[in-house]
């Protein structure tokens, strides 16, 4: 069948395609419409231009996500369903059946399967903006300006500011009026700009244009050139989110779901699937799709990809004031404000004020009483919040803190349940529920704040009628709806409204849940940092970073082990006799140790990049490290510091300190893969001993302690140490050890623990005691000062 098809050979093969499949067991209901009447069992239709899937959005909750075969894909508002496009259309519905099983492929999952139908809507959306009919006409060459294309801002990957030309000199010409573009909000009559018209009309979608800075720039501009009463309102709504960030759309990972399409439309050719509308060759014949996306010059835009140590901290510090510091006002207004059933609602807002203002703590928002509030200069809601606002910026804090330290997912932190805290002696652990790979509970050590947040969320929805052990975690009941909660957006808002701003000056808010998974990490190797913060440092002291380490490089890697031990032992049985079920456990098995390992390889990420920060500050003179350790940390900085010069002269014809600081920074990272500074409990030293072998570890002055203990009267132990047993360290032990190192961290603490011991000799029951106390502070005082006299020698 050519590619040339008329109207009515297209809607043939359409009828003759789509009739070959039954809609798959995953797709719940259908309907014509986008607001028609959703159809279920008998009466789904595979013809209609919507199906439903079941989305889990928690253990126990769920909603109806849908795909939508009727999108606008080209310019003036031409949709899938036009009869030019009906080609197009029968190939989305094609490929979604493909990508739920309905072709013998292993379903994806829901959420996955509508992402990539939209990747198809914008990968057709291009080809038609290059004049391309068919995906049959596609060619080598038109992917490789696909690619060009893609590199770019992605505004820029349709002719969008052609279109918006063009759609302005009809509106000069008044074939087109400007009050198409008004709408007023139905419940507080706002006015908005209506961006779905404009979307349609330019052939693309909200979000492209909405979200596209650039784009909304030169909006403004055109508008700004129009003589209308109308201009003024358009323009100030989109001013209010003219502080938005633009779209992440520059990640590589992010620009390599866009080449989807390409490798899926050859696959359908190959496997028969489909013999019309599809690729005739493979784009990834020579190269993957990540190795195209590395190849391409891809926009750099200066973002806080990823959370940032000091980042991580003031965010932490925003969100502990709220929960700890203003969570018993929000919560004592919102018992208020459900108080309230009946009765004028304004006399019941003089109440609510006159109950809640006088509990404000210093610092925290003035509440207005209602869950949401009119924004009317001069009226009584002028310099409050609404208590809906208060409430998700409560929820936004909680989930802060929880998912800074449970290396978990977003939406795994939205499914917590409210019996997902366990205490086990001063140690508590967080039920985490792994939703992609293990789908079962995990238990991840946490520090007490993360209690202390969950205690706070219990108490927030106390009275809903939603507060059993097993109700979801983040599920707010105003009266009888919810409150949304969404992490990253919700997150976003948070930032925005404390006006938290990154540390470096030049970098702006990318903020995603998942960026949160690194906290696990940067609480172990940066929280001895922290001890002069007293917001974090009272809900932190009882918890003990090592149980992060062990978690994380022992557990973790423990069940690595397991899993791959009988993945090797299924996969020979495997072989022999071959099972669907078999191969599901082995798929997901796989999954499961590729999830555990990221978690292991973030930890490492972090570790990694702490190791960079100190020998850096090290060389440039920031810090000054003390102890038995520095001989060995100086040497191995000196060796890397020759190398990073040799590599600026070898590759670089300028001799700046920025190129020479990046090739020490490359080198360092080379050399942290055999070199460690793991913190010692209790924020005392770092330690250097290499923990992946070559060092003799039972020199460790806390290994010795350690086998003294455990048998008492031996010399020595017998065998060879595989770590270092942090159990037994301290200030004297790793001021006295070979592999003991104090940056300036370390050493304010020691110090302020020395000055705390000599204020605690006065306070000794007896003179017996106080002698003792004098003794062990001047062997501590002694060991303190040959750690700096080591290090002025090394």
């Amino acid at each position: 069948m050519s590619f040339e098809m008329n109207i009515v050979e297209m809607e043939r093969f359409h009828q003759e395609t789509v009739s070959k499949f039954r809609l798959p067991p995953l797709v719940i209901a259908s309907r014509k419409t986008p607001d028609g009447r959703i159809l279920e069992g008998n009466q789904m239709n595979i013809h209609h231009n919507h199906w439903g899937v079941r989305q889990i959005v928690g253990r126990g909750d769920e909603k109806i996500m849908w795909f939508d075969f009727d999108n606008v894909v080209d310019v003036r508002s031409v949709r899938l369903t036009a009869p030019r496009r009906k080609l197009d259309y029968t190939v989305k519905k094609v490929l979604v059946l493909s990508n739920l099983g309905a072709t013998g492929e292993k379903p994806t999952a829901p959420l996955l399967a509508i992402n990539r139908s939209r990747q198809y809507d914008q990968f057709v959306r291009w080809r038609l903006s290059n004049g391309i009919e068919h995906n049959d006409n596609l060619t080598k060459h038109h992917f490789e300006t696909f690619c060009d294309d893609m590199s770019g801002d992605p505004i820029n990957f349709l002719p969008i500011m052609d279109r918006l030309d063009f759609l302005f000199r009809e509106i000069a010409q008044g074939k087109l009026h400007i009050s198409e573009f008004y709408k007023e909000d139905a419940k507080n009559h706002r006015q908005y700009f209506d961006w779905p018209k404009l979307a349609e009309l330019l052939g693309t979608t909200k979000i492209h244009l909405s979200t596209s800075r650039t784009f909304v720039a030169e909006l403004i501009d055109r508008l700004g050139s129009l003589d209308h009463p109308l201009v003024p309102k358009l323009v100030d709504s989109l001013n209010r989110k003219g502080d938005r960030e633009d779209r992440d759309d520059y990640a590589e990972s992010s620009v390599q779901k866009r080449l989807y399409p390409w490798m899926k439309l050859y696959r359908l050719a190959v496997e028969g699937v489909l013999n019309s509308g599809v690729l005739t060759f493979n784009a990834f014949e020579k190269r993957t799709p990540t190795q195209v996306v590395r190849s391409l010059q891809l926009r750099q835009a200066q973002r806080t990809s990823t959370l940032e140590p000091e980042d991580f901290v003031g965010l932490l510090k925003e969100a502990s004031k709220w929960v700890f510091e203003y969570g018993d006002y929000i919560c004592e207004a919102v018992e208020a404000r459900r108080a309230h059933t009946s009765g004028p609602i304004k006399a019941h807002g003089k109440r609510f004020v006159a109950r809640i203002d006088p509990l404000r703590p210093e610092g925290a928002p003035k509440l207005h009483y209602g869950w949401t509030m009119p924004e009317v200069p001069g009226s009584e809601a002028e310099g409050r919040i609404s208590l809906g606002s208060a409430v998700k910026l409560l929820l936004a804090s909680c989930a802060i803190i929880i998912g800074c330290f449970s290396a978990r997912r977003g939406g795994e932190i939205q499914m917590l349940r409210s019996n997902c805290i366990t205490q086990v002696g001063a140690h508590y652990y967080l039920k985490v529920y792994i939703e992609k790979t293990l789908q079962g509970i995990d238990k991840i050590p946490v520090p007490k704040m993360v209690s202390a947040a969950v205690e706070m969320l219990h108490r927030l929805s106390q009275g809903s009628g939603y507060d059993q052990a097993y109700a979801p975690l983040f599920n707010f009941l105003k009266l009888t709806s919810r409150v949304s909660f969404e992490f990253t957006q919700n997150m976003k808002d948070f930032v925005e409204y404390t006006g938290l701003r990154p540390a470096n000056p030049e970098a702006e808010w990318d903020l995603a849940s998942h960026q949160l998974r690194r906290g696990f990490a940067i609480y172990y190797y940066y929280g001895f940092e922290w001890m002069d913060l007293d917001s974090l440092a009272y809900m932190l002291r009882h918890f003990d970073p090592e149980m992060t380490r062990v978690y994380v490089t022992e557990a973790i890697a423990g069940e690595v082990a397991r899993l791959e031990d009988e993945l090797r032992a299924r996969s020979s049985v495997a072989k022999e006799k071959y099972s669907k079920e078999l191969k599901a456990w082995t798929d997901k098995t796989k999954e499961q140790i590729a999830d555990l390992r990221n978690v292991v390889d973030e930890f490492d990420e972090v570790r990694v990049g702490a190791y960079v920060r100190r020998m850096i500050s090290q060389q440039k003179g920031d810090d000054h490290a003390i102890g038995r350790g520095v001989t060995r940390l100086k040497l191995d900085l000196e060796t890397m510091v020759a190398a990073a010069a040799a590599d600026v002269r070898i590759t670089s014809a300028t001799n700046d300190e920025g190129t020479f600081r990046e090739a020490l920074a490359k080198r360092l990272t080379t050399q942290a893969a055999n070199r460690f500074l793991e913190p010692v409990p209790g924020g005392v030293a770092h330690c250097t001993a290499n923990l992946k072998g070559g060092d003799d570890l039972s020199l460790a002055e806390c290994n010795k302690l350690s086998a003294a203990a455990k048998s008492p009267g031996a010399d020595e132990r017998t065998g060879r140490y595989s770590k270092v047993d942090l159990a037994f360290s301290g200030i004297y032990p790793c001021l006295n050890c070979i592999y003991g190192v104090l940056f300036k961290p370390n050493q304010r603490i020691v110090e302020q623990r020395l000055t705390n011991e000599e204020a605690a000799i006065e306070t000794a029951p007896h003179e017996r005691e106080k002698e003792r106390r004098r003794a062990a502070l001047a062997r501590r005082r002694e060991a303190y000062r040959a750690a700096r006299e080591a290090a002025e020698i090394a």
